[in-house]
């Protein structure tokens, strides 16, 4: 049967340093990958889970909470790596996903998955719904904090549209969980793959959205956000702080052969990232009606 969705799911036994809401990662990962498969709930797909050193039982519970949700002719398979790393597992993702596009039957949509993310149960729809919309090519399901203030808020106002019973942000950045159609990475599987090559995913996300990077007045936000960091010493700002002067650094011209692509981000969020740097406003609330 046709896949509508392929996900590439990653998958590691590691606990961050920064991680919330659970206080280990097993009951993480059993939690974060339960939710999303009832999110998938009667929606063909194809999931991969790509397992970087993960006890062999762990494939057993993802098994148990697949099959009850599954849609007729879903799948789920393993793959099993051995320390491969953050950035090595996000390259194969890319290398998964782009093999499904190119298939001879493709799905509609590909989804990128990480293991510490909680779902609502109407995530998957309300995404494919933003892609939908005339010039849209990649939607988040989080609605990051940073949006509402701080250093890293949005340079310029937002631009708000509806869909899937869903207010949709147009963002610059977001973390490594996206959907996008097969042929949109298939035109930007390039630039989203700097971040395996030492980039980091902010970086990554401006080539290609390209958000702040030819404003004048971000750009200068962003130097004097840089020379404050400067005066003030590392450790008191990080690169978000000074995000399209980052972004043009690490990258050098690559900005300037890549395609603008719009990231569209919800409000109120899809997901809770279970990362105490990364917990989205209402996230309490929104917790409550997923557990």
């Amino acid at each position: 049967m046709h896949s509508l969705i392929a996900v590439a799911h990653r998958v590691c036994p590691a606990l961050s340093s920064n991680a919330a809401c659970f206080p280990d990662k097993e009951s993480m990962v059993r939690a974060c990958s339960a939710s999303m498969f009832r999110a998938l709930r009667g929606l063909p797909c194809k999931v991969v889970a790509i397992m970087d050193s993960c006890p062999p039982a762990w494939e057993d519970f993802l098994r148990e909470s697949f099959a009850p949700n599954a849609a007729e002719g879903s799948e789920l398979v393993f793959e099993r790596h051995d320390r491969a790393g953050n950035r090595a597992t996000f390259a194969r993702q890319i290398e998964v996903l782009r093999e499904e596009a190119l298939s001879a039957d493709p799905p509609r949509y590909v989804f990128f998955s990480e293991d510490d993310y909680l779902y609502r149960p109407d995530a998957f729809r309300a995404m494919m719904a933003a892609l939908d919309l005339p010039g849209a090519y990649f939607a988040t399901p989080l609605d990051h904090p940073d949006r509402y203030g701080g250093a890293a808020a949005e340079p310029r106002a937002s631009e708000i549209r509806c869909a899937g019973g869903v207010h949709w942000r147009r963002v610059g950045t977001t973390c490594l969980t996206f959907m996008c159609a097969p042929r949109t990475l298939l035109r930007t599987a390039r630039a989203l793959g700097v971040y395996c090559s030492g980039k980091e995913d902010a970086a990554a996300w401006l080539g290609i959205t390209k958000e702040g990077m030819f404003s004048p007045r971000a750009m200068l936000r962003s130097l004097r956000a840089a020379a404050g960091r400067a005066l003030r010493g590392p450790e008191k700002a990080g690169y978000r702080d000074f995000l399209p002067l980052y972004a043009w650094l690490t990258l050098g011209l690559r900005p300037l052969f890549v395609r603008r692509r719009s990231l569209w981000s919800p409000m109120p969020t899809l997901a809770v990232h279970c990362c105490a740097n990364s917990l989205p406003p209402m996230a309490d609330a929104i917790l409550s009606g997923i557990r």
